[in-house]
């Protein structure tokens, strides 16, 4: 009889911590954990604006100084204006990505925060403007003589996110 005791102890205590670690595992380590993820995200599109900030003003000083070389010769213009053309349109692409990305963030931010209200130290209405400001990064129409303007923007609106949130 005593030795079914023990094995019957055993086995209960065996699944109760398996049912704790799990909870445990559930509400406090897979927050944190999809948290520290989202904030990793935003960071690395932090990044990528910066670096795009800085193709754009690399771009502007090649293009000024290119532009007095080149008008010495028409060829050279047409061939200039080619290359300008495909740099022009593959920032134009990145800065189109990055919006994408800054929307697909606030979404995972916004369901992240429905799922695990209690997770961060911000109260609602901090979180509804975090998420707000992120989704309207993409609302506003640019053009490419814009785009310079627009990326200091984004840059502000990701530090004050990045600020906001603690990371």
């Amino acid at each position: 009889m005593n030795i079914f005791c023990t094995i019957f102890l055993t086995v209960i205590s065996g699944v109760l911590v398996f049912i704790i670690s799990q909870i445990i595992m559930e509400f406090i380590i897979k927050p944190k954990n999809k948290y520290k993820e989202i904030k990793s995200k935003i960071l690395s599109c932090k990044k990528m604006f910066d670096v795009l900030k800085g193709k754009l003003n690399s771009y502007n000083m090649e293009k000024q100084t290119k532009t007095i070389k080149n008008l010495l010769n028409s060829v050279a213009i047409l061939e200039y204006y080619n290359k300008q053309e495909d740099k022009r349109s593959e920032l134009n692409e990145n800065f189109r990505e990055g919006l994408n990305q800054i929307r697909d963030i606030a979404f995972e931010l916004a369901g992240f925060y429905e799922v695990y209200p209690k997770t961060s130290e911000i109260n609602k209405e901090e979180r509804d403007k975090i998420i707000n400001t992120l989704f309207n990064c993409d609302n506003k129409i640019y053009n490419f003589k814009e785009l310079d303007i627009r990326c200091d923007e984004i840059i502000k609106v990701l530090n004050d996110t990045i600020d906001k949130i603690k990371i």
